[in-house]
């Protein structure tokens, strides 16, 4: 009997990195021994780096070609693949600083990024700034930043000083920036858009511990414009800036054209880029001041503000944060949905409810099987024997309607954070640690309590009322960091 060929043993970026498509002229094309494709992760664009060799593509030279032909400043979404220098039964040194360093190379190739980019993307452990630089010994860290922000403005950034970006760095899973902390600061200071970008690795954990980031079905980037969808009603509760915000989130991480469409009562103060649409007439859900929560659910009716393919809907109190184009993807034609958060203590004697959380989700809109989903709401709206699926919103029909209409798959967990439920410790370090920042997500939901103004400012009350022990949290600048960019 042939004996099974082995898979190599490789590890790979746990970030989809935007990065200049001109910068791939110079790479040329893997031509080693062939790599079993269950041994790569499935996206577009797969760069190679090795300690023994030099960097090559391993996966989308058609696509990179694609993009410069559209446009030559093209920024395309690309993985990385490394080959470790560290066997993958050596947990001490890919776990442990001083032992990895020890086998620690980097590319060959040079690359370039924007600042905010590697911002957004959470790859920083610490944000450096003129009022916060790393003090190390007796060196004037205060003068030498000065000194680096007229270098940027009068000079540009110098390509001989690439920051480095250390793959699988923490816990042998996660990519963090090993040097340029105080350039990323300096580069968005004095608004240079690119920086030049080497990475660097040593070992990765074996997939049977967890890889860097889970294998994923996915489709090559689609070459037509997407559609981006939310909405918004009153003006109390979510003014227009949170559109507007949402917005600049959308465009700053879906390197793709996009149309961006809100349906709302009230357009004005909404920035021109964003096309407003109204809502459509009341459906009559029993018990349901109109508009409500159950307008997603029409948004899927064939010719619905003359919508046409991939769409992705997002609430407006959502933060964008990293890449945005894996979403549209991800499994073509499916009905695509986060899985619904509940309470850790919920989970352990049982599986999650098989629900959906409709803060983000996508379908293709103007096909018969998103028309379906709006026909059925319109079928079982009236029907009392379904009453417990409209009582509490629209999530929990949603995802029933969307099953019989066509196939249902669940985001991977790491692309949609729920703040709530994934970023603050649990009780009773929710006390003393500080809401962390999600490494892998693209998106982090804000849903029920604390909204994002909440989360800023730290949850101790709500609605005039102290908010028990185990459901506070402290005070996260970085939210409001990540919000307030798209004020601009």
């Amino acid at each position: 009997m042939a004996r099974k060929a082995e898979i190599p043993h490789l590890g790979w970026s746990s970030n989809v990195y935007p990065l200049d498509a001109a910068d791939f002229g110079r790479v040329p094309d893997y031509e080693g021994a062939a790599i079993p494709a269950e041994a790569l992760p499935d996206d577009a664009i797969l760069l190679y780096i090795r300690p023994d060799g030099p960097d090559a593509l391993l996966r989308g030279r058609g696509a990179v070609e694609a993009a410069l032909r559209a446009d030559p400043a093209a920024v395309v979404p690309v993985r990385v693949v490394f080959k470790p220098s560290v066997a993958k039964w050596n947990l001490a040194a890919t776990m442990v600083r001083v032992l990895r360093n020890r086998h620690r190379y980097h590319c060959t190739g040079r690359y370039h990024i924007a600042a905010a980019a590697v911002r957004d993307m959470g790859l920083e452990r610490a944000i450096r700034t003129l009022d916060n630089p790393h003090m190390r010994g007796k060196v004037d860290r205060h003068a030498k930043m000065r000194r680096l922000e007229e270098s940027l403005r009068t000079r540009g950034y110098d390509d001989a000083r690439p920051i480095n970006i250390m793959l699988c760095r923490t816990g042998g899973r996660i990519d963090s920036l090993r040097q340029g902390h105080h350039r990323v600061s300096a580069c968005l200071e004095c608004g240079v858009p690119k920086m030049c970008v080497e990475f660097s690795a040593a070992g990765a954990l074996p997939r049977r511990f967890g890889c860097s980031n889970a294998i994923v079905e996915s489709a090559p980037p689609a070459t037509g414009p997407v559609n981006v969808l939310c909405m918004k009603w009153g003006h109390k509760n979510y003014p227009a800036f949170y559109v507007n915000r949402l917005y600049a989130g959308v465009k700053a991480h879906l390197h793709r054209p996009f149309r961006f469409v809100c349906m709302t009562d009230d357009p004005q103060g909404v920035r021109p880029e964003v096309e407003c649409v109204g809502f459509p007439p009341d459906p009559g859900v029993k018990g349901r001041k109109w508009p409500n929560v159950h307008a997603k659910l029409l948004v899927f009716r064939k010719g619905f503000a003359s919508l046409r393919g991939p769409t992705l809907f997002l609430d407006i109190d959502l933060i964008v944060l990293n890449d945005l184009g894996r979403f549209f993807d991800y499994r073509p034609g499916d009905f695509c949905i986060i899985h619904n958060w509940i309470e850790r203590r919920k989970l352990l004697f049982r599986a999650p409810p098989d629900v959906g959380n409709s803060s983000c989700f996508r379908f293709d809109a103007g096909t018969d099987a998103a028309n379906r989903v709006y026909e059925s709401f319109l079928r079982d709206k009236d029907d009392p024997s379904l009453d417990a699926f409209f009582r509490k919103g629209s999530q929990k029909y949603q995802t029933r309607a969307m099953r019989e209409a066509g196939r249902v798959s669940w985001w991977p967990a790491d692309w949609v954070c729920s703040f709530k439920r994934q970023c603050i410790p649990p009780w009773p370090l929710n006390m003393f640690a500080a809401p962390r920042r999600p490494k892998t997500a693209s998106v982090i939901a804000f849903h029920g309590s604390p909204d994002i103004p909440e989360a800023i400012s730290g949850f101790r009350e709500h609605k005039g009322r102290k908010v028990p022990m185990h459901l506070t949290c402290r005070p996260a600048p970085w939210v409001d960091e990540l919000w307030r960019r798209g004020e601009a």
